[in-house]
């Protein structure tokens, strides 16, 4: 009995000395292991996209409030320390999960100077692409005022939408943030245009008609040439009266994607909201507000390119959540949840619908 007691005490004995010695181990060892996982991102990240940089150091923020999802913005100096641009990390949702960006531009003409994928779950061969050169060289000195949309002015890898549209969207939107947090005045994106809906809450009356056609090439990626067909959704689930779905199909009638125009309710009144998903039904292509009542300055601003440019490349089934994975409208918590909500559940219900119908392909 006595042997028995004797050997749990000095096997607990070991065991505690076993875990102080692997504590003060770990304490010791992590500083290092974060340091060199700083200088992994520093050598293979930001001299990535600024290589002239000798050194960088932490930007300057101007009294701004650091962007959602920015850890840090570093300037990358020369010798001489001048300042050659800027550079941080950044990251977007692709069809496999989060991709790792580094982008490095310059704020003096508002130009990229390069875009790095440091990590990606996307398919080998196919999304993974949007790592290789091929793709990544074209955003080298691109304004950050382009629409950054694949097929536009921004050629996709072949086969690998959603990531490519991912990345590209992802990098527009992020350098504009981080210009306007290091102070900088940013233009507002030119806009395609939508024939104009009146608003039910000056006119009394229902809006007008929309162009599907026209509609169709806002929100879908290369429908420039296309035919738009409406599908019979009455009885479907997930839609109400005045919802509609199209598909729509190139010149040699391939399947571009779908254009749904939805209605649901926002804090002041109706939304009326058209949304684009691509061929691979994965994917929001865009959305636009066709026509809302929501307060002017407030719940009004998700109608602007900040807001709804957060959708584009957006995978069927992320949350969809405010605050989780969309930044919402300051002081419109209401109406920025009422937008990503109708999106979420009549994207949803399109693709189930569209995958279910004989032929739909």
């Amino acid at each position: 009995m006595r042997e028995t007691l004797r050997l749990v005490l000095v096997l607990g004995l070991v065991g505690m000395i076993s875990g102080g010695v692997l504590g003060l181990f770990y304490d010791y060892t992590m500083p290092m292991v974060q340091a060199r996982q700083v200088q992994e991102v520093m050598e293979k990240g930001l001299k990535g996209v600024i290589p002239e940089a000798a050194t960088f150091r932490v930007a300057e923020s101007k009294g701004k409030e650091k962007p959602e999802g920015i850890a840090e913005v570093y300037e990358g100096l020369d010798n001489n320390g001048k300042v050659l641009g800027v550079a941080f990390e950044a990251g977007a949702q692709g069809f496999g999960g989060p991709i790792g960006l580094v982008i490095g531009l310059d704020p003096a003409t508002q130009q990229l100077l390069g875009v790095k994928v440091m990590s990606h779950a996307e398919t080998p061969g196919l999304g993974a692409k949007v790592q290789e050169e091929g793709f990544l060289q074209q955003f080298r000195g691109k304004p950050i005022l382009d629409p950054f949309v694949v097929k536009q002015d921004v050629d996709g890898v072949t086969g690998a939408t959603v990531s490519s549209t991912a990345v590209s969207s992802s990098v527009g939107r992020e350098a504009r943030k981080v210009l306007q947090y290091l102070g900088q005045e940013v233009a507002a994106l030119p806009e395609v245009t939508v024939p104009a809906q009146p608003s039910t809450r000056e006119t009394g009356a229902e809006p007008a008609e929309v162009n599907l056609v026209e509609l169709a090439r806002v929100v879908l990626l290369g429908a420039d040439n296309c035919r738009v067909k409406e599908l019979e959704i009455e009885g479907v689930p997930g839609f109400t009266q005045g919802d509609r779905v199209c598909e729509v199909r190139g010149e040699k009638g391939d399947l571009l994607g779908l254009v749904l125009v939805v209605t649901g309710n926002g804090f002041g009144g109706p939304l009326r909201v058209a949304i684009g998903i691509d061929a691979g039904m994965s994917a929001i292509t865009g959305i636009r507000l066709l026509e809302h009542q929501e307060t002017p300055g407030l719940g009004a601003r998700v109608a602007e390119e900040e807001f709804r440019g957060q959708f584009t490349g957006k995978h069927i089934n992320d949350s969809f959540s405010v605050g989780q994975d969309l930044d919402g409208i300051t002081g419109a918590t209401v109406s920025s949840k009422a937008v990503s909500e109708l999106v979420r559940e009549k994207s949803r219900a399109a693709v189930e619908y569209f995958r279910g119908r004989p032929g739909s392909n």
